[in-house]
């Protein structure tokens, strides 16, 4: 992953390598299937995320592989849930996607919707799309 995000044309799918670099380093990684659903997220300010993440990955008809805190300008995000199907139904290069696409959800996620934001991320990174939608 990191490597990814030390490509100057990959990083531009989070604002640039100095940004892509932050996020990166800024991200807390939570596992969504143990997830305290009271959790308040980043300074208490986000505190619907954690349930929200848990309520998705037990959710059996879910295709949700992770789940995050959603940034603002002046609202600081860092938790991400990685939920049980990130490894299980997605392969390395799939996880790289959905991954990219949570970090770029802390930086207050500036796409329309997960598929457009999933693509740019295939187009700029090389990585494979995890639901084989987008061509």
């Amino acid at each position: 992953m990191s490597a990814l995000l030390k490509n100057p044309v990959c990083a531009e799918a989070l604002g640039g390598l100095k940004n892509a670099q932050r996020l990166s380093n800024l991200a807390q990684v939570h596992y969504a299937n143990t997830a305290n659903p009271a959790y308040k997220g980043t300074g208490g300010r986000f505190p619907d995320a954690a349930r929200l993440a848990r309520a998705e990955t037990l959710n059996p008809n879910s295709l949700v592989a992770a789940f995050s805190e959603e940034g603002q300008k002046g609202l600081l995000a860092t938790n991400i849930y990685i939920t049980e199907r990130f490894f299980t139904n997605i392969g390395p290069s799939q996880q790289d996607t959905v991954y990219i696409h949570e970090l770029n959800r802390l930086n207050g996620y500036t796409s329309k919707d997960y598929r457009s934001d999933y693509a740019n991320i295939i187009k700029r990174c090389g990585t494979a799309d995890p639901f084989g939608l987008i061509r």
